[in-house]
């Protein structure tokens, strides 16, 4: 998260909370929140404070964590089945960034071809033709 959308998301907070403002909050916010998406980290803090009326920003970050958490379990598994093309390493980051796109709420798109189950042939299909004797 930007640091003016930190800072922008705790006046936000800070409006329907009671209590004085502190001069060094928003920096603090924008130090703890950097990791975070702002809509996100907003679409948390909205929920929240419908519940209760101090939200901090480990409470968003907890909030946050578990959305990206139901996203990725929304994700079908199909779609995180890496290309069969590439390196192990490939694979590892390609798997990385399509479990942080999904988490992200991006819908992944299966490419043709992937996922799909093919029936393996038969013992006697293979070796036809091999005199075993």
């Amino acid at each position: 998260m930007k640091h003016r959308d930190a800072v922008a998301l705790y006046w936000q907070v800070k409006s329907v909370t009671p209590g004085e403002p502190d001069e060094f909050a928003p920096d603090m916010w924008a130090e703890l929140l950097e990791d975070a998406d702002y809509a996100d980290a907003r679409a948390c803090a909205l929920a929240m404070l419908r519940r209760r009326v101090f939200v901090g920003p480990s409470e968003i970050l907890e909030e946050v964590a578990k959305l990206r958490a139901d996203r990725l379990k929304q994700c079908p598994p199909e779609a995180l089945i890496p290309p069969p093309d590439l390196t192990p390493i490939q694979a590892r980051d390609w798997l990385r960034d399509a479990r942080r796109r999904a988490a992200s709420g991006e819908v992944l798109e299966l490419n043709p071809g992937r996922g799909e189950l093919k029936a393996r042939p038969s013992i006697p299909a293979l070796t036809r033709g091999i005199d075993t004797a």
